[in-house]
């Protein structure tokens, strides 16, 4: 997977320490049913895929996107901060709008226009014993996917901001452009894509991840 490196200037206000005080929800570790797979540190993802969300959710925080957070057209994006981070929401926001637009021809719209995203961020703690749980694996990983059996539903990410800046620092990235790259690989998984099934389609879901990656960054996101 290619990451292209961006200046430390271009870096976005996120995942700075203290608790965003416009996000509040309860995550609760024992409502997943189904073991997710996940992306592994630096270099070596294993791509999460699971049937169920792992997320009892007590508050939504709705992403204001403007008319696409209105809009049935376009993909709806919830944010669930259970983290010490601040998370980008507007970087989030943006960036995941740009990806619906870019999928327009790759990938059928009625996959994922109008159906709800999650976006789920924990800390190393939490999120180490959700890998552990589903994965058997003993230490926090990037990201994690979770499919939904409700046809209203995408699926959930969960994510754990400590992972994603000590790899932005391994990649060259900046904070959020890592945030973005796993928010995308794992968006790729919820629709049906995975690397791990043989080669033929671990090529093919890179060459579009690399690709949409790409036309984010020139984008100026």
């Amino acid at each position: 997977m290619n990451r292209r490196a961006t200046p430390a200037s271009h870096e976005a206000p996120g995942f700075e320490t203290g608790r965003d005080p416009t996000y509040r929800a309860s995550y609760q570790l024992e409502s997943a049913t189904q073991p997710p797979r996940a992306t592994q540190p630096p270099r070596a993802p294993q791509p999460p895929r699971a049937r169920a969300p792992p997320s009892a959710r007590n508050t939504h925080t709705k992403l204001d996107r403007g008319s696409c957070a209105r809009d049935n057209r376009w993909m709806q994006v919830t944010i669930v901060n259970h983290s010490s981070a601040r998370i980008p929401r507007k970087f989030l926001g943006e960036w995941v709008a740009a990806i619906d637009r870019l999928m327009a021809g790759k990938i059928p719209a009625k996959k994922y226009r109008g159906r709800e995203l999650v976006i789920a961020f924990l800390d190393q703690g939490p999120a180490k014993k959700l890998n552990q749980k589903y994965r058997g694996k003993n230490y926090a990983t990037d990201v994690l996917s979770f499919g939904s059996e409700d046809p209203s539903q995408l699926g959930e990410l969960v994510i754990c901001p400590q992972v994603i800046v000590r790899q932005a620092k391994e990649h060259g990235l900046a904070n959020r452009h890592e945030l973005g790259y796993m928010v995308l690989h794992g968006i790729l998984h919820l629709l049906g894509y995975d690397h791990e099934t043989s080669e033929r389609d671990a090529k093919r879901m890179f060459a579009l991840q690399d690709k949409i990656f790409e036309r984010l960054l020139d984008l100026g996101l």
